[in-house]
């Protein structure tokens, strides 16, 4: 008797789902980390327009140099992306501001939660590399069973 098949499972994601799919634009931004502003991150956290709390889910992905550091950080909501570019060779004097305001506005919002493919070592790469936390992070993967789970 032929063993019978495991169960498969097979998860679509929409990673942009939107009615006008085909003429949709994200707006992106590329900025060097001595570039950012509170009004640059502040989008991703505050309504402009009421100045309410946002609780929109973003999701974030990382880049990293040939030797293994990080090179990027991109945010994205269904509107835009920020990616940000660090530079390791000359750390800017004013990283920890700046970085005070990515984890104010971006990374540990007190409302809605940050989407990403590994995002235990995300989190773990900027708290080492940066000293920046990250809460409300959900990894994607994490819907997958184990057997199925690769770092990308």
């Amino acid at each position: 008797m032929a063993p019978t098949p495991a169960a498969k499972i097979e998860i679509v994601q929409n990673l942009i789902h939107h009615p006008n799919y085909y003429s949709l634009r994200i707006r992106q931004l590329v900025v060097n980390e001595t570039e950012i502003t509170e009004l640059m991150l502040s989008i991703f956290s505050t309504d402009r327009d009421s100045g309410a709390e946002r609780a929109d889910p973003l999701g974030i992905s990382v880049g990293y140099t040939k030797e293994g550091k990080l090179a990027a950080l991109a945010i994205a909501d269904e509107a835009r992306c920020c990616i940000i570019e660090f530079n390791w060779r000359s750390p800017p004097p004013t990283r920890q501001e700046k970085m005070e305001l990515l984890q104010k506005h971006v990374l540990c919002r007190s409302i809605g939660e940050i989407y990403a493919f590994d995002a235990a070592q995300i989190a773990m790469v900027l708290w080492s590399e940066l000293g920046v936390k990250v809460t409300r992070a959900v990894d994607i993967q994490s819907a997958l069973p184990d057997s199925g789970r690769k770092p990308l």
